[in-house]
């Protein structure tokens, strides 16, 4: 009962938050926008979005490995698509991440903790890598950001301060990884690794999009908007991130300068891509990945007397 309520309001929350991006904005702009979206350019990006979904299983099942949880590349490809969907469209069901540490449980017999633990350190390194190149657009488009600071500041102690920020939010993170969990800096590197190649994938993807939309004028703002906009839907108080996505793109590029009708316009494409994507998943709920039999055996067994 508890989750069908906070479901409910997830629900509520988007849907107020897309009614009032869409009863602002231009909609006969926004829908031309849209419109003008060459078909080459959508599937160029959803080829992009999906190179870097699969590169986004092969960084959990790294982490799955290092801990002993070994499952087969393809199972663990098949149920991270399941888990896509199911995070996307049946967000208040199964997530798709409490899912997939359901059935590597199952499958390896493992400790839950762990599992949970890369889970965790997945998201984690996602949210670095948006952070990272976040940072990067913001560095690069300082001249803009530095003309909205009420006060007087330099642009170079402007880059200076966001950097050592950034410095001490990364060392930061890695004690507390390090202290919570129990992935050596090796593995770490790795998951950061594949994070930074697949976020820029899915960076390119937008910038495919971009192009499409006839937006190239601003693109780094744009980029910057899109890296925050991620890491604002991540944050549970929508559904899946719908409508959060929009109302950061709609507000930031009026704070930026930008397009606004152009800036939902992105959101929604990348939108779509990736839920096109992820729609690839279902057929994965009908007919459920599975190995035929455990992987490893329990390191206990229960003996008659």
């Amino acid at each position: 009962m508890k989750k069908k309520a906070i479901t409910a309001l997830k629900v509520i929350v988007s849907g107020l938050l897309l009614y009032f991006v869409f009863n602002t904005i231009n909609t006969g702009d926004f829908v031309e926008y849209l419109s003008s979206l060459p078909l080459f350019t959508l599937l160029a990006s959803f080829t992009l979005v999906l190179g870097s979904k699969y590169l986004a299983h092969f960084r959990l099942l790294n982490l799955f490995k290092s801990i002993g949880a070994e499952v087969p590349s393809g199972y663990h490809w098949k149920l991270y698509l399941q888990g896509m969907f199911y995070n996307l469209f049946l967000p208040g069901g199964i997530g798709g991440d409490a899912y997939k540490g359901y059935a590597i449980q199952k499958q390896t017999r493992k400790s839950i903790k762990p599992i949970i633990g890369c889970l965790l350190i997945d998201r984690i390194g996602g949210l670095y890598a948006l952070g990272f190149f976040g940072l990067i657009f913001f560095i690069l488009n300082s001249a803009q950001f530095v003309a909205l600071i009420p006060w007087s500041m330099s642009q170079q102690f402007t880059i200076a301060t966001v950097f050592t920020l950034w410095v001490i939010g990364s060392i930061s993170a890695h004690y507390i990884i390090k202290k919570s969990t129990s992935f050596n800096a090796s593995t770490q590197l790795r998951t950061v690794g594949y994070s930074l190649i697949l976020q820029g994938l899915q960076i390119i993807a937008t910038w495919v999009l971009l192009e499409g939309l006839s937006l190239s004028d601003h693109t780094l703002s744009y980029l910057f908007l899109f890296t925050l906009s991620s890491i604002v839907s991540v944050l549970p108080i929508t559904l899946g991130g719908i409508g959060a996505r929009e109302v950061t793109f709609f507000y930031g590029a009026q704070i930026l300068g930008v397009e606004t009708n152009g800036a939902v316009a992105l959101s929604i494409s990348f939108f779509v891509v990736n839920a096109l994507v992820s729609l690839i998943g279902i057929y994965f709920h009908f007919r459920k990945p599975m190995v035929t039999k455990p992987l490893s055996e329990p390191r206990e067994q229960k003996t008659s007397s």
